[in-house]
């Protein structure tokens, strides 16, 4: 109840924008407002259904090798299969391609770029054996597009990725499948988050924020930061684990900045105290930052975390810039300075 009184307030002061996107600061979704407000977006129908290839797993597109990119339509397939990810709402044709590896990797499927509601599924082998699914990875262009990260496949299996879509919805679907490749790098001496690895029924309570009871934040101590975050379920339904940080800064302008390894990131410039004013919002793409530009004199709170609430694994890394007068850049610690008396032993 705290989190939907908290993500209420928020709606009232947010501009239009963003007060139309699904996701906000909060931790959790309410599930039966996604659901409704994606029955209310369905965009396509079904149209004859000619059996084609890529209509089961009986007769797959195939894969040849990656990366690999292809624009379709589902519209006139069959409706064969039906995953929960979180949501049920059948009723959706999908479109079938395999994937047989030649050596063991981690993969990423993005359906970022479709213009419908999309769900997608990973079979190994058949479908009793489910290796990831997913529904809103809150990317595209109603964040109810799908994408799954770092799916592992093992070599001289034949995986199956199934592009559905939810409710009935059908329409022009663009899949891109790839080699997860790690698209940031951090130095060993920038800010550490330092939270624990999240996982299915895990407590948020870290650096949480307005999220957490009482309220917890991390102070930024250099210009940045390091961290993970990611998603997972307990019995309440499908959270993101969201981070919080603050930062006091003198007068001058100010940008915080942020990437993620892989996967799109939602973030916050906000006020302290519970609910906060939001001073800015940006979702980014995977792999691309997006930047939020705030002005001192203040303290504030700097949100990050996933932009959707399932799709992104645990331990999925990203990177925080924060620059202005006064930021200080994060630094290697300094050699220990040698007394006068042991350099005077060089001399002699």
């Amino acid at each position: 109840m705290r989190i939907a009184l908290l993500a209420a307030a928020l709606a009232l002061i947010l501009p239009a924008a963003a007060q139309s996107s699904p996701v906000t600061w909060a931790s959790h979704q309410d599930p039966a407002a996604v659901q409704a407000d994606k029955l209310a977006h369905i965009t396509g129908h079904s149209g004859t259904h000619v059996l084609a290839v890529g209509d089961d797993i009986s007769n797959p597109i195939p894969i040849p090798s990656l990366p690999f990119n292809v624009n379709g339509n589902t519209c006139s397939f069959a409706d064969d299969y039906d995953e929960v990810c979180p949501y049920y709402a059948p009723g959706s044709p999908d479109v079938v391609y395999s994937y047989s590896p030649a050596v063991s990797q981690a993969i990423d499927i993005d359906l970022c770029a479709s213009l419908y509601d999309t769900k997608v599924y990973v079979y190994d082998g058949s479908t009793a054996v489910l290796v990831a699914c997913n529904d809103d990875a809150g990317c595209g262009i109603t964040g109810y597009q799908s994408q799954l990260l770092l799916v592992p496949v093992t070599a001289g299996h034949t995986y199956y990725v199934v592009v559905d879509g939810y409710g009935g919805d059908c329409g022009d679907y663009s899949l891109d499948v790839h080699e997860h490749q790690a698209c940031l790098a951090c130095q060993p001496y920038d800010q550490p988050e330092g939270e624990p690895t999240c996982t299915d029924g895990y407590i948020d309570t870290y650096n949480a924020g307005c999220n957490a009871v009482p309220e917890r934040y991390t102070p930024v101590t250099c210009g940045t930061i390091c961290g993970t975050t990611g998603n997972y379920s307990t019995p309440a339904g499908d959270f993101r684990d969201t981070d919080w940080y603050q930062v006091t800064v003198g007068p001058g302008n100010f940008t915080y900045t942020g990437i993620g390894d892989g996967f799109a990131m939602r973030l916050f410039v906000l006020s302290t105290g519970c609910p906060p004013t939001s001073f800015g919002t940006v979702q980014t793409t995977s792999c691309a930052s997006g930047s939020i530009n705030f002005t001192g004199p203040g303290t504030f709170h700097l949100f990050a975390s996933t932009s959707g609430f399932t799709g992104v694994p645990c331990g999925s890394n990203y990177r925080l810039d924060i620059t202005g007068p006064g930021i200080l850049a994060c630094q290697a610690t300094p050699a220990k300075t040698s007394s006068w008396g042991a350099l005077r032993v060089l001399y002699r």
